[in-house]
């Protein structure tokens, strides 16, 4: 450096400062001198998804020297406890958690370390690293099962999961949500139970499971308008996928349209009217769908509306494109636009028969077989009535209802004979003769 007025450069050496005190790291002892337990903690990352955190904090107790093999032993502080020298735990909730490490000598004698963490938010990591993120919902699931989690984690892990497209992973922690519905909080509880009753339905078909869920929203959630929706889709389940009309029909007139909001209302008429198909007759629930205002109408006065008649065209087009990919999963939302903006179409054989092979596609042959089921309801003329039937018959021949599948089998033969769907429900008929002769000792 220089000095003001002078361009001499010099260096700066020891001769300059004046020696001050230096602070050491040393180990933790007590008055005595004896080495005392000690740890040191980190947040190392944070997962932050539709407004709820898990916070990944790694423990580290300092080893002591000259004791031999000594025991570790923490309290979490939140009713958690782990072991061993070096760990981590996952926490959930912001605030200040006291923690506490006991250390046990070879000889008995106990040495404890006290120290009060603050849980915050950590940013400046990764935040796209998706791998990451799932590891720590998949560890977040284990440490609940054996030790136990605070209980703002389930609705990470759930809501974590549907996130992720985990719907498997997140229907088998359902059951543990179920089991921990005291301890999770009241404003978690419609949001976590909603996308968990919604979401279980397309994995192996647990609507039971789903059943729980919408019971549960019913049973413990104030919030009227959760409970509103959480409703409409529960009827819609019980008539749409467990065939049960009447309490299905029960459930729907039991909810109060001020409630719903958005397109719920208009919702709530297309259900009507679907148990109306099963538990009135075809002409009641015609009346009902007609009734059902089109969002855009194929019809203006007395001439078409070329717009819209485009749009519907070219979204069943798309459908039938879609089931030709193998993409039925995809193909579903399409198919509930059609019958969304054109209600009365939920009774068409022709848009029944690709619903169902949507759905046998995704899994979900239990669903089609209540769609077909309805679609024999309305009046089919002679052309869909047998291929409603024959793949009717396939279903409850997968599903091993050889009964019911003999039945239908014999109303093809009775109501289309010398027909391609005739000559088709004879080779399944020895299908399930020989599906008979397999059980059959």
């Amino acid at each position: 450096m220089t000095l003001p007025g002078d361009n001499r450069h010099f260096v700066i050496g020891p001769e300059y400062f004046t020696r001050a005190a230096y602070a050491y790291v040393t180990p933790l002892v007590d008055a005595s001198g004896t080495r005392q337990a000690d740890f040191i903690w980190e947040n190392t990352y944070m997962v932050r998804l539709r407004g709820y955190a898990g916070y990944d904090v790694h423990f580290e107790a300092t080893a002591l020297d000259g004791v031999g093999d000594a025991a570790y032993a923490w309290e979490f502080g939140d009713g958690t406890r782990g072991s061993g020298r070096v760990t981590n735990h996952l926490y959930f909730a912001e605030g200040e958690v006291p923690v506490t490490l006991t250390v046990t000598l070879p000889g008995g004698a106990r040495r404890v370390c006290r120290q009060t963490l603050r849980i915050a938010p950590r940013y400046g990591q990764n935040e796209n690293d998706d791998a990451r993120a799932l590891s720590l919902l998949n560890r977040a699931a284990l440490q609940e099962r054996e030790i136990g989690i605070q209980p703002q984690g389930y609705a990470l892990i759930t809501l974590g999961y549907f996130f992720f497209l985990k719907e498997a992973e997140a229907a088998a922690f359902g059951e543990r949500v179920l089991a921990a519905l005291d301890r999770i909080p009241e404003a978690d509880l419609a949001p976590v139970l909603r996308e968990l009753a919604l979401g279980v339905q397309q994995v192996d078909e647990q609507y039971e499971l789903a059943e729980r869920c919408f019971r549960a929203i019913l049973e413990r959630v104030k919030d009227p308008k959760a409970r509103a929706s959480a409703a409409l889709h529960f009827g819609g389940m019980l008539n749409l996928c467990l065939n049960r009309p009447q309490e299905a029909r029960e459930v729907l007139n039991a909810i109060r349209r001020e409630d719903l909001t958005d397109w719920e209302p208009r919702l709530l008429d297309i259900y009507l009217a679907d148990t109306a198909l099963v538990l009135d007759d075809l002409a009641t629930a015609q009346k009902l769908y007609a009734a059902i205002p089109r969002q855009t109408p194929l019809q203006v006065g007395t001439a078409l509306d070329k717009k819209a008649l485009f749009t519907y065209n070219s979204r069943h087009f798309r459908v039938q494109n879609l089931l030709s990919q193998g993409l039925f999963r995809e193909s579903l939302p399409e198919v509930d636009m059609l019958e969304w903006e054109l209600p009365e179409e939920r009774a068409s054989p022709r848009i029944n028969l690709m619903k169902v092979q949507a759905l046998v596609g995704n899994g979900q042959p239990r669903k089609a077989i209540v769609c077909l089921q309805r679609a024999l309801l309305a009046e089919v003329d002679e052309t869909y009535t047998p291929k409603l039937r024959l793949e009717l018959a396939k279903l409850y021949l997968g599903q091993r209802q050889f009964q019911q599948a003999r039945h239908q089998i014999a109303l093809i033969r009775k109501e289309s004979p010398w027909t391609h769907e005739e000559i088709e429900a004879r080779r399944l008929l020895d299908d399930i003769e020989r599906a008979l002769t397999e059980v059959t000792p």
